[in-house]
């Protein structure tokens, strides 16, 4: 650490030790009325400071990342300038990548230097805004104990007058000096314009005199000293009025601390519009105050010329002296509004905390809603880890540590979400156009989309973590987080998620598949990070996780090709001629548009049935999703029965013959009622 930082953390040491032991204020209550004012004078300086600050800890955050960055290029140049000199040594340009070499260390030096300069300034910026916010919160504990018991005595009101007139008597003063100067600044310019006017008519009116030229330069500069005097006499007056205001805001603010029975209210819409007119009479101040300020440039620009006369140079110094005293003027007024304007604003304040019991409805919700932007602004910039990046220089660690808030990962979040959705909605046209650009199948083109999608996720993370400063060395932690979360069980996940990539590349298991997987059969329909879908036959979706598909049996019915044999089985009664009956069954399989001719469909006389002889038809059909197979079996079998029809062939049905021997007497038993008689032939 720094020197300067250390003082600062001792700085920060010492008033954490002074607020905790200071226990109130020398003076004993009721506070005078100056001591809260200069309180809260000291608070408005110290949050300016610490503006201030802030601004510049930004710039040099911003000086920092330029100078990183400019240290990772100049140190890859370094290091490819000593592998060209090494590859040069011996031939005609070694010298000449020497000198580069030389060259890319210097540079790279040059922005270790920067880099190590940018974050010692960062660094004291932090702590210094961290020495002044603990200050600011020191200021208004005790601005919180005063302000809640403070008077505004007769004599305090007199001191304020007292300076006051003061001041006015002053300006008074000054006013007639400045009235007197003015007046002769004006005789001056209409000496020198009476004079130029006699130059004129004594010259030819197409020629250029010395003389001439001389008066039109002491003409300009007399000029601006008139301006000058006026601004100063205009600055004056309104100073006096800013005197004379005060005094009267003074009287206003000492009758509301001190109200008689007589006396009114003061009237803020009044004093609001005061405070209006002042910050127009600031905003013109301001606008005059740019004016000058380019004038100023233009004549230090003018003096810096090489080609100007000398009685030209003399003018413009003129000139740039007189722009000077104007801003000065202007400066001087633009602190006294600011002052007036403070105290109006002072005054105000005080009104509204006073009758705060009287708020409408409207302002009691702003302050609400103000106090809860405050809460949820505490929230959003809570810190949930601290990053370091850390950069190697002379063997020299330089950490620069980077925080993760809550405001930071909501916003990273948002941008990580927004970007996932617009990226799964750019999927179809992607695959889409990969499937018509480049000739690709529906399976190629998803492979093409998801590593498109993969790609893209990977960016838009960056992008997010970047967009919003998260430095990605937040991994670090998130990679052992991961590694916990792996160990409690997500290691299922993650094999899935590894099964689904391999599954996608290794095309064992593709878009539009049927396969079957523990009874299951469908066609699989889309193959996600988790999971993948099948689609039943009968409609229902089952959702299978990748790893089944590679840790167990899986028939895939189209893993080689699209087409699969299917076969249906009909009999014919006995005595049938077997070759027309087969001749027949193949003109009815054929005839069906579905069935492929290659390979050839093929019918066989299977067997010799109890009741039938038995013949099975054997033939391929695409397993496409717009065929139905069940659909095409029910018509061959419509078709053969047609056909049997027409050529006199009949299907038998289930039957027994029963046959006696008769080469013996065959036994008859007659029963009646209770008795049995038996009669053999």
């Amino acid at each position: 650490m720094t020197l300067a930082g250390k003082r600062v953390l001792s700085n920060i040491y010492d008033l954490e030790t002074q607020r905790k032991g200071w226990r109130g204020f020398s003076e004993k209550p009721p506070y005078s009325l100056t001591l809260v004012d200069s309180l809260e004078d000291s608070i408005q300086a110290r949050q300016i400071e610490l503006r201030t600050e802030e601004m510049r800890f930004t710039i040099a955050e911003g000086e920092l990342a330029d100078y990183t960055s400019s240290l990772r290029e100049s140190r890859t140049g370094q290091r490819l300038a000593e592998e060209h000199r090494d590859q040069s040594i011996g031939k005609p340009e070694e010298v000449r990548m020497i000198w580069l070499q030389a060259l890319a260390t210097r540079r790279n030096d040059l922005n270790e230097t920067g880099v190590i300069t940018a974050e010692t300034l960062r660094q004291m910026l932090h702590e210094g805004m961290a020495w002044l916010r603990q200050e600011i919160d020191f200021l208004d504990q005790k601005v919180s104990v005063a302000s809640g018991n403070f008077r505004f005595t007769r004599e305090e009101l007199d001191k304020k007058l007292k300076g006051l007139d003061a001041q006015r008597e002053e300006l008074k003063q000054e006013l007639d000096i400045a009235v007197t100067s003015e007046d002769y600044e004006r005789l001056e310019l209409e000496k020198i314009r009476k004079l130029m006017e006699k130059i004129k008519s004594a010259v030819p009116a197409a020629t250029v005199s010395p003389g001439l030229q001389a008066v039109r330069l002491a003409m300009e500069a007399q000029q601006a000293k008139v301006e000058t005097a006026s601004i100063k006499v205009l600055v004056i007056k309104m100073m006096s009025r800013l005197a004379q205001g005060e005094q009267i805001v003074w009287k206003s603010r000492f009758q509301f601390a001190n109200p008689g029975k007589d006396v009114p209210p003061p009237d803020v819409a009044d004093l609001q519009k005061k405070l209006d007119a002042f910050q127009s009479w600031n905003k013109y101040i301001r606008s005059r105050l740019e004016g000058v300020e380019v004038n100023i440039r233009n004549q230090q620009n003018r003096l810096a010329a090489a080609d100007l006369l000398e009685k030209e140079r003399g003018g413009a110094r003129i000139l740039l002296a007189a722009f000077r005293e104007q801003k000065s003027l202007m400066l001087r007024v633009d602190d006294r509004l600011s002052q007036t304007e403070q105290l109006l604003q002072r005054f105000i304040g005080e009104i509204s905390s006073r009758s705060g019991e009287n708020k409408t409805v409207t302002v009691r919700l702003k302050s609400r809603l103000s106090d809860t932007f405050s809460y949820t602004g505490k929230i959003w910039n809570t810190n949930l880890y601290v990053a370091e990046e850390t950069v190697i220089i002379d063997g020299q660690k330089v950490v620069r540590s980077r925080s993760v808030t809550v405001g930071k990962v909501i916003q990273a979040l948002l941008i990580f979400f927004i970007g996932i959705f617009a990226a799964k909605k750019m999927m179809v046209p992607v695959q889409r156009l990969a499937a018509h650009k480049f000739t690709m199948d529906e399976n190629d083109a998803q492979v093409f989309g998801r590593v498109v999608y993969y790609l893209i996720f990977i960016c838009i993370l960056i992008f997010s973590l970047v967009t919003v400063n998260i430095p990605l060395a937040v991994f670090t932690f998130l990679g052992g987080a991961l590694a916990i979360g792996v160990g409690f069980g997500a290691q299922t996940l993650i094999n899935n998620f590894i099964s689904g990539l391999i599954l996608i590349f290794d095309r064992s298991i593709r878009l539009n598949d049927v396969v079957e997987v523990d009874g299951q059969r469908g066609r699989v329909t889309a193959i996600n990070l988790r999971s993948s879908q099948v689609r039943r036959f009968d409609g229902i979706e089952i959702l299978i996780p990748n790893s089944v598909f590679l840790q167990q049996n899986v028939v895939n019915l189209t893993l080689s090709d699209p087409f699969t044999r299917f076969e249906i089985t009909v009999g014919v009664a006995y005595g049938t001629p077997t070759r027309s009956a087969e001749e027949v069954i193949f003109r009815a399989v054929v005839a069906q548009p579905e069935v492929r001719s290659d390979p050839l469909p093929c019918v066989v006389f299977e067997d010799f049935a109890a009741s039938s002889l038995n013949f099975r038809a054997f033939f391929w059909v695409t397993l496409d999703p717009s065929i139905n197979s069940n659909i095409v079996r029910s018509e061959i079998r419509h078709r053969i029965s047609e056909y049997f029809a027409e050529a006199g062939i009949s299907i038998p049905f289930p039957q027994r013959d029963l046959h006696l021997n008769t080469s013996s007497p065959l036994e008859v038993t007659i029963r009646e009622k209770g008795t049995e008689r038996t009669n053999i032939p």
